[in-house]
């Protein structure tokens, strides 16, 4: 089986979501004056490569730890979406041109390009390609296990944070 490691590094200049504090790192031991090194982060569950699960958005949905493992593994489709400018939605016209690829059960990585120029500022933090209502309306019809992309969110963080998306996925 091959694996894709999906993980972003995590400092104090990792970019978050406007709402989040910055990640902290600091050290409760470390060698030579201590016998090892130990570490204490203080981050968002929102921080570096993550999941929101319905319970992010929905007051009764599950959270993370209810949600069995094998729900996060399974075949993918990637679909290039490099084309794609700041601030410009990625909608279901978009996503249909990648139909024949994109079966029920598969997980999508929308790729963008927007990972590679990952950055602590407020352009990359604040006008990546997005998914609009229709590209995640599209999804859900698709019966798709999961979405992800190369940025801290799937919809839009230009001013606040656009729900309408995540429900329509998270339901």
């Amino acid at each position: 089986m091959e694996v894709i490691d999906l993980s972003q590094p995590i400092s104090e200049d990792t970019p978050v979501a406007p709402a989040a504090p910055n990640p902290r790192i600091s050290y409760v031991l470390k060698t030579p004056k201590d016998i090892a090194n130990l570490e204490l982060l203080k981050f968002t569950t929102h921080t570096g490569t993550h999941v929101d699960a319905p319970r992010h958005f929905l007051h009764k949905g599950k959270a993370i730890d209810e949600i069995p493992l094998d729900k996060f593994i399974g075949r993918y489709t990637a679909v290039n979406l490099y084309n794609k400018k700041a601030d410009e939605p990625i909608t279901g016209r978009d996503l249909a041109k990648h139909d024949s690829d994109i079966k029920p059960g598969h997980i999508v990585l929308l790729c963008t390009g927007w990972g590679a120029k990952r950055a602590n500022t407020k352009k990359w933090i604040h006008s990546s390609p997005y998914l609009d209502e229709s590209g995640a309306k599209w999804l859900a019809k698709k019966r798709i296990k999961g979405v992800g992309v190369d940025h801290i969110t799937i919809c839009t963080t230009r001013e606040e944070i656009d729900i309408r998306v995540h429900l329509i996925l998270l339901r």
